[in-house]
């Protein structure tokens, strides 16, 4: 499937107003490079290369016909798999949380009071009858929503404000009926929650896990009696895939200069000494509080059968989701690839090569090892 642009392409006029000392560093969007750079790692752009796409949140339907994203302060879903690419503005209130798919046509959304002095609800939007439900939520913030196993049940985050810690609570969409859910669970910072087949382990897998992380630790429990399964560390978020193999995780990567950000192969040695070079005289030119480097949004690859880690070097970004739609496909919002970053997007891609090339220990662009369990594996081409 390839998705069609959405967003006209632009780029922040004002690139060329600043400084010819600092200016210089950066450059306007070119559409060309980033879709060379894209068909190079496998991905493609669900959104225009060069648009001004400042995406809140997005998700996929489970068919992955369907794009839910939210712009601003207005949810869309988007018909990806129509030759037209039609988009319809959701009719719910602006969203205060993040969105998830129940079915393939039933999206839950978590949204504002009717009333001043109301309640927090759940906006549940039909994308075939074109309807809206709502149900009270009696707590002051929603944060996000989570699909469990049981049908016509959502699970919330929660707090009872914007800074208190998060718990989670099940509301029953037929009569919005809420109660603790997972009560060994609060105060944490991420959550993913997956309902698994556990059909790539030959070790048991819990039926549902909570993807958990809590500072700069990610913890894998079984949902129903909160039992840590697996615990790793230098990452903030994960993402399970439900056959139970594979996990993406995300952490900070390394840092990169702001002034010096060049793709891996455009351009000799040469020119890319002189290159960084100049970066680096323009940085020690500037005052200390000026911001220099920037560490990326990064993301990791883990094989639970033994706890190899890999991280993904030739694309960065976060909210890492899988694509479930195809086999071991993969979708995040995008921040750039090879350590330069560009026009924010959600990227949608197949990881399967690369998941089966560290299974049989060949190497892969972009894909290295971590530890000593993925380094163990690893040959090099023949």
């Amino acid at each position: 499937m390839f998705l069609l642009a959405l967003i006209g392409c632009s780029y922040d006029p004002t690139v060329g107003t600043l400084p010819d000392n600092v200016g210089q560093a950066f450059a306007p969007c070119q559409e060309s490079e980033i879709r060379f750079l894209a068909t190079k790692h496998n991905f493609q752009t669900v959104f225009e290369p060069c648009g001004n796409n400042q995406f809140g949140a997005f998700a996929w339907a489970p068919t992955g016909t369907h794009l839910y994203f939210q712009l601003g302060q207005t949810a869309y879903v988007m018909h990806a798999s129509a030759e037209d690419k039609r988009t319809l503005t959701v009719p719910t209130p602006s969203p205060i949380g993040e969105a998830a798919w129940l079915s393939a046509s039933q999206i839950a959304i978590p949204v504002g009071p009717e009333a001043a002095d109301g309640k927090n609800r759940l906006a549940v939007f039909d994308l075939e009858q074109q309807s809206v439900f709502y149900r009270e939520v009696p707590h002051g913030s929603i944060q996000a929503v989570h699909k469990p196993a049981t049908p016509g049940e959502a699970l919330l985050v929660v707090a009872e404000s914007e800074t208190a810690p998060r718990s989670l609570v099940r509301i029953a969409l037929a009569d919005g009926a809420v109660e603790p859910a997972a009560p060994w669970l609060t105060g944490f910072d991420t959550l993913d929650w997956v309902v698994t087949s556990g059909e790539d382990m030959q070790t048991p897998v819990p039926a549902e896990v909570a993807v958990v992380g809590r500072g700069n630790t990610v913890t894998l429990h079984d949902a129903s009696s909160g039992e840590v399964w697996k615990t790793f560390e230098d990452a903030t978020a994960g993402a399970l895939h439900p056959k139970g193999r594979w996990l993406a995780l995300e952490h900070l990567g390394e840092e990169v200069s702001i002034f010096y950000q060049r793709a891996w192969d455009d351009m000799s040695e040469a020119q890319r000494r002189r290159e960084q070079a100049r970066a680096e005289k323009l940085a020690s030119g500037l005052p200390e509080s000026y911001q220099k480097t920037v560490r990326p949004p990064a993301i990791a690859l883990v094989d639970l059968t033994d706890g190899a880690r890999w991280d993904l070097t030739s694309v960065q970004g976060e909210d890492f989701a899988w694509y479930t739609a195809q086999d071991y496909w993969a979708s995040f919002i995008f921040w750039g690839f090879e350590g330069k970053q560009f026009k924010r997007n959600v990227l949608l891609g197949q990881m399967g090569s690369r998941l089966r090339a560290t299974e049989i220990g060949r190497e892969f662009l972009g894909v290295v090892p971590v530890n000593d369990e993925a380094r163990g594996r690893t040959r090099p081409q023949e």
